[in-house]
């Protein structure tokens, strides 16, 4: 279960994180760029 594998985790002192979302999210604030535009109302 993954309260097991939590509780491996802690016993072991070590991570298992996916760090491949914030890398994509890291990539995209790195190659855009803000523009300013009029406010949007509908």
């Amino acid at each position: 279960s993954i309260y097991r594998k939590f509780g491996a985790l802690i016993r072991a002192e070590v991570s298992d994180v996916d760090v491949a979302p914030l890398r994509l999210v890291a990539d995209a604030f790195l190659c855009g760029s803000f523009r300013f535009v009029e406010e949007f109302h509908e």
